[in-house]
């Protein structure tokens, strides 16, 4: 029985960049392998849903949600619906990325090659080919420092065959089931923004590594420019997510990251940039005490791709 690989597909208001991504997958060479696509739409106000209820006969399941729970509780319901299935690896793909033609038979290759691989990461590129990650790195102040962003391949012919990192960006990248059942899976509380880092971080703790798989490649196409609505949305999450991060995997990094928080919230300029930061301390508040938060603390913009 050949084996299978499912990739999980998050959309939310991707009406534009859906169907470039869907065309490329399917074109998606892989040998020994069964790829099973699976689209979960977190209830986009666009016409996304009528996009991909196109490729109904050509993907394995189309998940329509009746809200939005974010990135990470759309992954946990797809991970859920298939539980009962006897797969090794899963993948997570961004619904505004173009894959090349082997891009997954490199990530399969190196997570069957060394049982000691956690999670890989395929070599972002943006559209006009610079790279737009290739993982990165927690700093004190729990900020992301992204590797090589915004440089350009100039040695592909001596590119390793994997590189070691502290996370990998969900926007293409393959996970081993048993290390992401280990871990904990996603923690549906960061909602958008640091959920796979987090996730990333555990992981490693386990002893597994997280790894840039270079000579996969794929194109990203990111947020692009930000609205108001939406640059507050993005400093929100972030903001907060960083701290809960933080608390998670790098206590000791805590305290300096609020007092650097609660200045810049003091100093900040413009009064909504003030009090987005401002909330963000009393939100992480009600989160690390135990508020089981029903609802989004923020409300999302009219989109919301992972960059």
């Amino acid at each position: 029985m050949m084996e299978v690989i499912p990739v999980i597909i998050v959309t939310y208001n991707n009406e534009e960049t859906i169907d470039p991504c869907l065309t490329s997958l399917l074109k998606t060479k892989l040998e020994g392998m069964k790829m099973e696509v699976i689209i979960v739409d977190n209830a986009s106000k666009d016409f996304t849903r009528e996009r991909i209820l196109k490729y109904e006969r050509k993907v394995s399941k189309i998940m329509l949600l009746d809200r939005n729970y974010g990135y990470p509780g759309a992954i946990i319901r797809a991970l859920n619906s298939i539980k009962e299935k006897p797969y090794k690896y899963f993948v997570l793909l961004n619904p505004d990325t173009i894959v090349t033609e082997s891009w997954l038979s490199e990530l399969t290759g190196i997570m069957k090659e060394d049982p000691r691989i956690g999670v890989a990461q395929s070599l972002l590129l943006s559209m006009d080919g610079s790279i737009d990650s290739a993982g990165g790195f927690v700093n004190l102040l729990g900020y992301p420092i992204e590797l090589f962003k915004g440089k350009r391949l100039t040695f592909e012919k001596r590119l390793p065959r994997y590189v070691e990192i502290g996370y990998a960006k969900g926007a293409a990248s393959i996970f081993r089931r048993e290390a992401y059942v280990r871990a904990g899976g996603f923690d549906e509380r960061f909602f958008f923004y640091y959920d796979e880092t987090d996730l990333c971080y555990r992981i490693r703790r386990l002893g597994y590594k997280v790894v840039l798989i270079p000579r996969s490649i794929v194109y990203h196409k990111g947020l692009g420019s930000k609205s108001p609505s939406k640059e507050l949305f993005v400093l929100y999450y972030m903001e907060r997510n960083k701290l809960l991060f933080l608390i998670k995997n790098m206590p000791y990094c805590l305290l300096p990251s609020l007092l650097w928080s609660l200045v810049r919230a003091l100093k900040s300029g413009k009064p909504r940039y003030r009090h987005i930061r401002l909330k963000v301390l009393l939100d992480f508040i009600r989160l690390t005490i135990g508020c089981q938060l029903k609802e989004p603390l923020y409300l999302e913009p009219k989109s919301q791709a992972k960059e």
